[in-house]
């Protein structure tokens, strides 16, 4: 990497990105993939922005992150590099990710009405409430609600370009803690469950976010369900995954950059946990290969 690019990312990055290639460079070689080719990739990572916030956010998936991959899927980026094209394109969970989005889009679009108070917890998730078309109602609410309210840069950048800056509200609350009770017709939720491997704390978010809901109100969220390897009973369609990609996947992520998004849930444990958190007509749309479905629930 360039030294006018090392000047430019900002000193918290660079600290980022050394740690990473000294633990690539220590840990050696792996049976697939070379410390040379590890610490290509990671230089590849560096040449974009997406990549720079991977690399310091270790692969967690941040408010940026969404807004990234659905701006992405609505205006794909000209002069994006091979590497940033194969994690928004062909990447297994980059394109589960564009799959989940149009998936929500869709069963929100049809619950629209007048007056609608429609709740994105955490704030990451609203980049899919602020792509809907509204153009039919004229009295509606977009609330955000998140522990760290640094995703709301690009919450509020959206809002400015979909001319929706008067109906967007964002909160800095932790998503266990909402004191809002019986005020919200529908909850979009994605990430807080992929981070949280204890199924108590997920029950109660649950909860939580049952009370939130008006009666008659919706939830709806992504869970990430256990890979080939992890469980021997894995939901993945692996007719539909290339085994190529699935690899510089893990490479990328598990390797280089360590994510944690590993609190794996099968499709039976989600539709039991929303069912003993009270919820009820739950259903559920997967992906394509099935990595990373949606659920929809009700609240009676």
């Amino acid at each position: 990497m360039s030294h006018l690019a090392h000047e430019s990312l900002g000193k918290t990055f660079e600290e980022a990105f050394e740690k990473t290639r000294a633990k690539i460079e220590q840990r050696g070689n792996l049976p697939y993939v070379t410390i040379a080719r590890q610490l290509e990739l990671l230089e590849q990572l560096a040449q974009f922005e997406f990549g720079r916030s991977l690399i310091l956010h270790q692969g967690r998936i941040t408010g940026y992150w969404a807004y990234y991959t659905i701006r992405h899927s609505f205006i794909p980026h000209p002069k994006a590099t091979p590497l940033e094209r194969f994690i928004l394109e062909r990447s297994p969970t980059g394109k589960a990710t564009t799959q989940r989005f149009r998936i929500m889009q869709t069963l929100l679009q049809k619950r629209l009405k007048e007056g609608i108070l429609l709740a994105s917890i955490p704030c990451s998730s609203i980049t899919t409430l602020l792509t809907l078309n509204f153009s039919k109602i004229k009295r509606f609410e977009l609330m955000g609600v998140d522990a760290e309210l640094e995703s709301t840069r690009y919450v509020q950048e959206l809002a400015s370009q979909r001319g929706l800056e008067s109906h967007i509200h964002c909160y800095e609350k932790d998503a266990w803690k909402t004191s809002l009770r019986e005020v919200c017709d529908g909850i979009v939720s994605h990430g807080l469950n992929f981070y949280e491997p204890d199924d108590d704390k997920v029950l109660a978010l649950y909860k939580q976010f049952y009370h939130t809901l008006k009666p008659g109100g919706f939830l709806l969220l992504s869970y990430l369900t256990p890979p080939p390897g992890v469980y021997h009973r894995s939901e993945w369609l692996m007719d539909k995954i290339s085994l190529e990609d699935a690899l510089l996947q893990r490479i990328l992520f598990i390797d280089i950059l360590n994510a944690c998004w590993s609190a794996f849930r099968t499709t039976e444990q989600t539709r039991q946990q929303l069912a003993e958190a009270g919820f009820s007509h739950i259903e559920t749309f997967p992906d394509e290969a099935r990595i990373l479905p949606v659920a929809l629930a009700s609240k009676s």
